[in-house]
C-alpha cells in the first residue's frame, strides 16, 4: 500500500498493471522529486522503486488500511488474462528472470525445463516454474492476492485503459503538474510464443477464473477464438 497525504488517498498496487510507473509518479507527487533522478540506484533507473520502504507490495491486508480510514482507496485492474500474458513477456523476455539469474537457470535446468519457456510451457508446469523463478511467480500470483477479495473497498478504481484519467484525478487533488511516467512497457526485439492450445488456454481460464470473478464487472473470460494468439 502506498500513502498520498497530498492526494488524501491510498494506492494499491498490482503487478503489470501500471505498477512501476504508478509508484514512480506517486513517489514524486509525495516528495517532489522525479525517483530516476534522484535514486540512489540509479543503475536501476525507475526499477528501484519496489525496494524502496513505502512502495513495496505483498498479500492484501485490510488491518494495514486502519490508520486512513477518511482516505480514499485506489487501484488499477486490468483482464486477467491479458495480464498473465503481460507478465509472461515481460519477466521471462525482457528481463530474462530465469535466464539471468544463476540459481533460477541452475533449477531449471535440473527440472529438465527451458529458461524461456513458451506460454503454454509456462501453463503446462507453473508450479515447477514457480518453484524456479520467485520473481516470475510474484508477477504471476492472482490480482486477488494485493486486492483482497472485495473491489467496494476502492473509491477509485481504473481499469489499465484509463490510467491517464487516474494521472489527471491525482494531479486535480494535489494541484500539482506531473509528467506521465512509462516506466516499463514490455519493450523486446524477441517475439515471445504466446500460442496456446484450447487446453492450455482451459488451465488458464482456470487458474485466473477467482480473478474474473472478483472484476466480473469490468472484464469477461474470452472464449479461445477471442484471443489473437500472434501478440
Amino acid at each position: 500500500m502506498i500513502i498520498s497525504e497530498k492526494a488524501n488517498m491510498t494506492y494499491t498496487a498490482v503487478p503489470k498493471n501500471a505498477c512501476t510507473s504508478m509508484k514512480c509518479f506517486f513517489y514524486h507527487v509525495n516528495t517532489g522529486h522525479d525517483f530516476a533522478e534522484v535514486t540512489p540506484k540509479k543503475k536501476m533507473g525507475y526499477q528501484g522503486i519496489h525496494h524502496v520502504d513505502g512502495y513495496r507490495m505483498g498479500r492484501f491486508k485490510i488491518a494495514t488500511y486502519a490508520d486512513y480510514g477518511d482516505f480514499d482507496h485506489a487501484a488499477i485492474i486490468r483482464d486477467p488474462v491479458d495480464r498473465f500474458r503481460s507478465a509472461y513477456k515481460n519477466r521471462l523476455f525482457q528481463y530474462n528472470d530465469i535466464r539471468s539469474r544463476p540459481d533460477a537457470a541452475t533449477r531449471a535446468k535440473e527440472a529438465g525445463l527451458s529458461d524461456q519457456p513458451s506460454l503454454g510451457t509456462v501453463i503446462d508446469n507453473m508450479e515447477e516454474y514457480f518453484h524456479i523463478s520467485n520473481v516470475l511467480k510474484f508477477h504471476l500470483r492472482p490480482a486477488s492476492f494485493y486486492l483482497g477479495q472485495d473491489l467496494n473497498f476502492y473509491s477509485h478504481l481504473y481499469e489499465i485503459k484509463e490510467t491517464d484519467t487516474f494521472y489527471q484525478v491525482i494531479m486535480e487533488r494535489t494541484g500539482m503538474q506531473i509528467a506521465k511516467i512509462r516506466a516499463n512497457e514490455s519493450h523486446t526485439e524477441l517475439a515471445p510464443d504466446y500460442r496456446l492450445t484450447p487446453s492450455q488456454y482451459d488451465k488458464l481460464l482456470a487458474y485466473t477464473a477467482s480473478d474474473y470473478e472478483l472484476m466480473k464487472d469490468h472484464f469477461y473470460p474470452r472464449s479461445y477464438r477471442e484471443i489473437d494468439w500472434a501478440q
